[in-house]
This record gives C-alpha cells, sequence and structure tokens, in this order.
C-alpha cells in the first residue's frame, strides 16, 4: 500500500519533483543559488515564460499548433507602441494590442479551418506574414523609453510581488476555470482528442478551433505588452524565438502534440523547470552555445520522461 502511494505521488507529481530536484541539484553546485533573490529572479522570468506557454497550450489542446505567436506580437505591438508615448490612457494602445491579437488569431484559424490548410504549414506562412509586415511597417526603426506608469505592469511590484508573477497566476486561474468547468473547455479537448468523432456528436469543430486560435492570441498579445513594458523597446525583429520556448513548456509540462491532453498547470511547471535551468546555467558560467545544446537535449529527454510517465498513468487507470 505504502509504495502504492509512492508510486502515485511520483507519477502525479513527476514535474514539481523535476522543478525541485533541478533547484537542489543547482543549489549544491553555486552556493549562492538559492537565494530568496535569485529564486524571485527565476520566477518573474518563468511568469512571461508560462504566459507564453498557456497561449500555445490552449492552441495544442484543440489539436493544432501556432508557429507565429512571435511575429504576431512583434506585429501587434510595433503598430500601437508609438501610442504609449503621447498623452492619452495607456489602456487604449493596449487593448487595440489585443484586439488586433485575437484578429491575427481569427486569421489564422480561418485559414487552418476554411482553406484546410495544415496548422504547421499555416502558421509556419503566417509567421513569416505578420514579421513582413512588422518589418514594412517600421524598418530599422526602434521605439523606446516609454511612461513608467506604463511600465510598471512589465517591472513593478505589488507588495513584493512582481507583477508579472501577479499576472500569470490570474491567467493561469481563469484559462483552468475556462478549461475544466465550462463546455468551451470540454470541446476543446473534444476536439483535440478526436476531430472527427467530435462533429458527430454536434460539436462544431472549426468555431472551437478558431476559438482556440484567437483566445491563444489573445493571451499572448498580452504576454507581448508585458515584455513591452519590461523590455522598454518595441522592434520588428522582436520574439524570434517566443514560439519555440512556447512548444518547449507546454510540451515539458505534459500537453500532447497530438492535442486533447494536458494543461495550464502543467505548462506553469514546465516554465519553471526551463527557466530553472537557463537560471542555474548561468550561475554555473556555461557558455551560451553550451546552454542551447544542454537545454535541447533536456527537453527532449523531460518530453520523453513525461510521456513514458502519461503511458504508466493509463496502463494504471486501466
Amino acid at each position: 500500500m505504502f509504495s502504492v502511494k509512492v508510486r502515485d505521488i511520483i507519477l502525479n507529481y513527476s514535474l514539481v519533483l523535476i522543478a525541485v530536484l533541478l533547484i537542489a541539484v543547482f543549489a549544491v553546485l553555486n552556493d549562492n543559488y538559492l537565494t530568496a533573490s535569485n529564486l524571485l529572479i527565476i520566477m518573474r522570468q518563468a511568469s512571461l515564460l508560462a504566459l507564453l506557454g498557456m497561449g500555445q497550450t490552449i492552441i495544442l489542446l484543440s489539436g493544432n499548433i501556432d508557429l507565429s505567436i512571435g511575429s504576431m506580437i512583434a506585429l501587434s505591438t510595433v503598430i500601437y507602441a508609438p501610442l504609449f508615448k503621447i498623452d492619452i490612457p495607456f489602456i487604449i494602445p493596449i487593448l487595440l494590442i489585443l484586439i488586433t491579437g485575437m484578429t491575427l488569431g481569427l486569421v489564422t484559424g480561418l485559414i487552418v479551418t476554411k482553406l484546410k490548410v495544415p496548422p504547421f504549414i499555416a502558421t509556419f506562412a503566417t509567421n513569416y506574414i505578420y514579421r513582413g509586415v512588422a518589418w514594412l511597417l517600421m524598418g530599422n526603426m526602434i521605439i523606446y523609453d516609454f511612461p513608467s506608469d506604463f511600465r510598471f505592469i512589465g517591472k513593478g511590484s505589488i507588495l513584493g510581488i512582481p507583477t508579472t508573477i501577479i499576472f500569470a497566476i490570474l491567467i493561469g486561474l481563469c484559462l483552468y476555470f475556462m478549461l475544466s468547468k465550462t463546455t468551451w473547455g470540454r470541446k476543446i479537448f473534444f476536439v483535440g482528442s478526436n476531430m472527427k468523432a467530435a462533429e458527430f456528436s454536434g460539436i462544431k469543430s472549426n468555431r472551437t478551433v478558431i476559438s482556440a486560435y484567437m483566445i491563444g492570441s489573445l493571451v499572448c498579445a498580452f504576454t507581448g505588452i508585458l515584455y513591452l513594458a519590461r523590455l522598454n523597446a518595441a522592434e520588428p525583429g522582436s520574439g524570434s524565438d517566443y514560439a519555440l520556448n512556447s512548444i518547449a513548456v507546454a510540451l515539458i509540462g505534459g500537453t500532447s502534440i497530438r492535442g486533447g491532453k494536458g494543461g495550464v498547470f502543467g505548462t506553469i511547471v514546465g516554465a519553471v523547470i526551463i527557466s530553472t535551468i537557463k537560471n542555474g546555467m548561468n550561475f554555473l558560467q556555461v557558455s551560451s552555445d553550451l546552454q542551447s545544446l544542454y537545454l535541447g537535449l533536456i527537453i527532449v529527454i523531460a518530453v520523453f520522461m513525461n510521456q513514458i510517465i502519461e503511458k504508466k498513468k493509463d496502463l494504471i487507470s486501466c
């Protein structure tokens, strides 16, 4: 009985255990690693990565993928970045960025569902289209030095807690509720697991997929606003690695690339794992080239281990 409980704990909380183990390893290798200030840095970095991953998770759960997240963020932010520097409430450009992000998600969803272009190909193409439009609009120009009131949402703290962490928690809770407690969430999982079966049961799969792209893009556009406030600069070349990072944290967090399985909690833990690894390698002064190599290997191993754990869970449940 005891061994069964231990096994269940390991299977159900494997990602959390991996994150704790990584922190412990880096703490042993460097005495200055396990400090409150450094752990806060990790969580701040993880919060932005988690938000990107949560946007991608919604799309992956529907059985699709979006490689254009980074260019969508770049385009939607560079268009309205100048508005932050004039004398109007900054909520106006924020709303315009969010609306633009959802609109671009709608466009991508329509290409996938109505034109029947495979998601990988469709978003590979829109990635170049959105980035190209951003370059046409901006050229090599960089917009920077935004007002301090706006920058607070990306760099500030409330009661000692960074605002990005607060936003990640709130949005994570909202998405968890939407996925687990609403009809829309059940449709997302159903369509991602078996689109044909979902259609036979009366679910309008195209609408569900389009809504997944729109909600996912909305979350990513909001993340782009936080990056804009934190980095204090908007340029058309920004966010080139956002899509791959968002996919990585979602997959490490247990979301299936085939759809229908996963969730935002695992994505958040996946973001913590990647941020912990990056921070730890910086502490150990590992070169950037080797960091990319090690991180790639760790992602492959983590996804492989997660698949094995999920198979064992399925066997136990059977």
